[in-house]
Formats: C-alpha cells, structure tokens, sequence
C-alpha cells in the first residue's frame, strides 16, 4: 500500500510541474528557435567551382575551391544531385560552377554547370 502511494504521488508531482504555466511554452520556444536556425541554415544557397573527381548514382564528389559562406577552405566534398538529369553530360575531369543547399546534413545540388 505504501509503494502504491509512494508511485502515485510521484506520478503526480511530476504530472504538475510539467503543467506549470511556461514550463511547456519555454521548452517549445527553445525547440522552435532551433529550428528556424537549423531551416536557416538549410535554406541558405552557397556558390562555388571545382573539377569533379567522381560521380556515383547521384552523388557527386568535387575538389572545389573556397566557399566563403561556410567558412570552408578548398577541400573535397560529395554533393548530392537532386535528380541524374542535373549530371547527365557531366564526367569526373570537368571543370564546373555549382550552387548547393545544406539540408540534413547532405550538400544538395540547386544548380551545377561545365564552365
């Protein structure tokens, strides 16, 4: 009978302070302003040129030359084409242009053309 109370009021101390007025509305404002910040990251284009060294279903490795907007140094980095049309005519040694996203954590490919 004590364990019984003991669980029950347990429970229903912690089913009360989660109902405390803004203790929910804090925790989904922290969560919401993450988001947009992660959305505003994932919406952001970036430009750059480089020369494709592979191409792989629709990944697309390319030795690229500096990316201002993220801070990258020239490097290597797979980019995902959003469809094969995009990278039809495209064959490792090209020189190209290219625009990508971030979302997710991938690298998507808006726009990518030989220069």
């Amino acid at each position: 009978m004590k364990r019984s109370i003991l669980v029950f009021g347990a429970a229903a101390c912690l089913g009360l302070s989660a109902c405390e007025p803004g203790q929910g509305q804090n925790t989904e404002q922290a969560t919401a302003t993450s988001l947009s910040g992660e959305q505003a990251a994932d919406d952001a284009n970036y430009t750059a040129s480089g020369t494709i060294t592979a191409i792989a279903g629709n990944q697309v490795t390319i030795a690229h030359g500096e990316v201002k907007g993220l801070d990258w140094p020239a490097a290597t980095a797979d980019f995902q084409a959003q469809n094969l049309d995009q990278i039809i005519d495209l064959r490792p040694g090209d020189q190209v242009s290219f625009r990508f996203s971030q979302a997710g954590g991938q690298y998507i490919l808006t726009d990518i053309k030989k220069d």
